[in-house]
């Protein structure tokens, strides 16, 4: 993402998820700091989603495992400040995939990993929050016909609030 001439992104490296930013114009000055994870936790590799709230302020979001657990979680981040956990399940992917998008004074995230035990068929969920802190409980996006859910995946919130998903749906009886 870039705004008012600065670069923010993220990317996996080894075993760690770090942030970069700085000039757009000087790419010798850029910063990295490796993402926090939470204790007890590692971050696995997957996309990992930057977005910037009203102000610039940029906010990440991540996957982690349990390091000696069963658990898998969503995680927002913002530099400064803690992770947060946006959704966490006892249920497993091959394939997380997480967006993140900013607007309408909301940030909204949309990922991919079954939540419920008895409709692993629909993966993608979404959630939302006004201050990065407090999340929403997550609600499964429905489909049209007997398909399933998959990413890859996008987000988008529009100026007056109305969110917009878009994910796959690769295998099914229905077209």
């Amino acid at each position: 993402v870039i705004h008012s001439g600065q670069v923010h992104a993220a990317a996996m490296g080894g075993n760690d998820a770090f942030y970069f930013n700085g000039s757009m114009s000087d790419a010798s000055s850029w910063k990295t700091q490796t993402i926090p994870t939470g204790n007890g936790w590692t971050v696995r590799p997957t996309n990992i989603p930057v977005a910037l709230d009203a102000s610039g302020k940029p906010a990440i979001a991540f996957f982690e495992n349990q390091a000696d657990g069963d658990q898998h979680r969503y995680v927002f981040w913002r530099p400064g400040s803690d992770p947060v956990a946006v959704a966490t399940t006892n249920q497993s992917t091959d394939y997380p995939n997480v967006a993140l998008t900013y607007g309408n004074n909301k940030f909204g995230v949309l990922f991919a990993i079954p939540m419920d035990s008895k409709d692993s068929d629909r993966g993608i969920f979404y959630a939302q929050s006004s201050d990065g802190t407090s999340w929403s409980s997550a609600a499964k996006l429905p489909i049209d016909g007997p398909r399933t859910t998959n990413p890859p995946l996008d987000i988008a919130i529009n100026s007056k609030g109305a969110v917009t998903a878009v994910f796959a749906a690769n295998s099914g009886s229905a077209d």
